[in-house]
């Protein structure tokens, strides 16, 4: 009887052992992985761009030759860019960081940020026909020196005339252009999946602090004329 007591024993404690290894062998290593320098950076337009780096271990083991570098900077041009860090296990698995750079031009100093409100003379062309559209909002911010975001080259069009909601409002970034003309960077529509085909007569006048463009989307144009003021319907 003590026999089959000893020998259930250590069954027992072997399936124990047993366990305890499966488990061990299913615990995650411990990876570090971080971004030298800012997350995002600002760069003058027509010098270089300085790649930061980054710093990665796994269990305190340096792995940087499993991480590849997506993307380039083109400091030669005013514009937002992406980069992005990889690092790729042995099971396959990623994981990513990112890093934004703002190609700038600090010689403009002209700030165009505001509350703006389309006004008479604002009208979306399709087809022949003329729809007119006064009285929505457009935010613009200053990201950097001639650099701003848009909330929507449409106008409110989508977004608060038709009721579609933000993720239709053609969101993006344009360059402030020493005459203060505006050049388009880059353009997306979420809810569509798509963006502007172009920007065109875009120029700010300082004297009446109004904006105008003509947004060329979907085989469609869209005039806007905006001037800093409160709009008649919340945006």
């Amino acid at each position: 009887m003590k026999q089959l007591k000893y020998i259930g024993w250590m069954i027992c404690s072997l399936f124990f052992l047993v366990s305890c290894d499966k488990e061990t062998e299913g615990m995650s290593k411990v990876l570090h992985f971080s971004l030298e320098g800012d997350e995002t950076m600002l760069v003058t337009v027509g010098t270089s761009y300085n790649e930061p780096g980054y710093a990665i271990t796994l269990d305190g083991v340096d792995v940087s030759g499993n991480v590849e570098i997506r993307g380039e900077v083109d400091a030669r041009n005013v514009g937002l860019y992406y980069v992005a860090y990889i690092y790729t296990n042995d099971d396959g698995v990623q994981t990513r960081l990112n890093r934004t750079v703002i190609v700038c031009d600090p010689t403009v100093e002209t700030d165009i940020a505001g509350r703006y409100a389309t006004v008479e003379g604002t009208y979306r062309l399709a087809g022949g026909n003329e729809v007119p559209f006064p009285g929505f909002g457009v935010n613009i911010y200053k990201i950097a020196p001639g650099f701003f975001e848009v909330s929507d080259f449409l106008g409110g069009y989508y977004h608060q005339r038709a009721g579609y909601g933000a993720a239709y409002a053609a969101k993006g970034y344009v360059q402030l252009m020493k005459d203060n003309t505006l050049k388009l960077i880059n353009s997306s529509v979420a809810g569509w999946g798509d963006s502007l085909t172009g920007l065109q007569d875009g120029v700010y006048d300082p004297v009446t602090g109004s904006l105008s463009w003509c947004a060329d989307y979907a085989g469609m144009l869209f005039l806007s004329l905006i001037h800093i003021s409160e709009p008649t319907r919340p945006y």
